[in-house]
């Protein structure tokens, strides 16, 4: 009952994901162009000034977390399948 609605719902939403993806471009896009037109009144120092740089600051982060992750965190933390049930 609850569980079919809700699957029924997730699975229309699933269907609508491209219209969602290019309604958040579209919303990052304006946040962009507005930036041009709205500067930082007591900027805490000189790159912030510039317009786009939190955009390109936040995605550089997240390519270097993505990054760092990926390359040193998982091989750390990642565990064999049959770690806990080895005679498999």
């Amino acid at each position: 009952m609850l569980r079919d609605r809700i699957g029924n719902w997730l699975s229309w939403q699933r269907q609508k994901a491209a219209s969602y993806k290019w309604a958040l471009f579209i919303a990052l896009g304006g946040l962009l162009v507005a930036n041009i037109f709205l500067h930082p009144h007591h900027p805490h120092f000189q790159l912030e000034t510039y317009w786009g740089f939190w955009a390109l600051f936040g995605f550089g982060v997240s390519v270097l977390m993505t990054v760092v992750l990926k390359k040193i965190v998982f091989p750390i933390i990642s565990r064999s399948e049959d770690l806990y049930d080895p005679d498999k």
